[in-house]
């Protein structure tokens, strides 16, 4: 003769009158049914929801970029470029007095390659633009496939303009049209280099180049420059 503990119908998992059951290591467990979810909505709660909020906000904007520039060396296999951004951005917000992105602390790529460097030129003499040139170099000297990928954002109009090109000897030199509606608004610049490898979509194999180990689209460190 057999015992059932769980009765004839099996384990009685959910809901059950004034009741919940579970099962929990192996043992069928009973609780008190909740009606009302306790949310206290304490201002660390609050603080860490707005940051996911902005976070995610952010993604969207920068969408095109992060594709480039957060799928390369240091980035867990499987996490998304969006996922990436919001882990890596979680600490760039100042708390007092109230919660807000800190944009000079924000991470928009991440990589081993030498730095970008961003000088802004100017306004464009004719419409509303800036001349922009911007510089990298891999150590040992770069390929013709090496990329420069940049977004001019503007996150109060939650807006990107995104530029990319081959760099010519290290040189990357672009003349970016904005919109009207952004006057008179902060407008932030982000760049980072990709290094393919002669190769045009991500693999998960290392290549060697002389002394160095890259991976395909490995990026270097972002360049930030806040244009007024």
């Amino acid at each position: 003769m057999s015992k059932n503990t769980n009765g004839i119908m099996g384990p009685q998992v959910g809901k059950i009158g004034p009741v919940v059951g579970y099962v929990a290591n192996g043992k069928m467990i009973y609780r008190a049914y909740q009606r009302n979810i306790s949310n206290p909505q304490t201002p660390a709660q609050q603080a860490h929801r707005l940051k996911l909020k902005t976070l995610s906000q952010a993604s969207k904007d920068l969408k095109r970029m992060l594709g480039y520039s957060l799928q390369g060396a240091g980035i867990e296999i499987h996490t998304t470029a969006r996922n990436a951004f919001i882990k890596l951005n979680m600490q760039s917000f100042v708390t007092e007095p109230e919660v807000a992105l800190d944009y000079d602390r924000l991470v928009v790529a991440q990589g081993r390659l030498a730095g970008v460097v961003i000088t802004n030129e100017g306004p464009l003499d004719e419409g509303f633009g800036y001349r922009l040139r911007f510089s990298a170099e891999v150590p040992g000297g770069n390929r013709p496939t090496d990329m420069l990928v940049a977004a001019l954002w503007c996150p109060d109009l939650r807006e990107a303009v995104d530029v990319n090109g081959f760099l010519a000897a290290g040189e990357f030199t672009a003349e970016v049209a904005l919109r009207e509606t952004w006057r008179g608004h902060d407008i932030h610049v982000y760049a980072a280099m990709v290094n393919t490898l002669n190769e045009p979509i991500w693999l998960s194999a290392r290549y060697h180049d002389g002394d160095r180990q890259l991976l395909p689209h490995e990026t270097s460190n972002t360049a930030h420059l806040k244009i007024a």
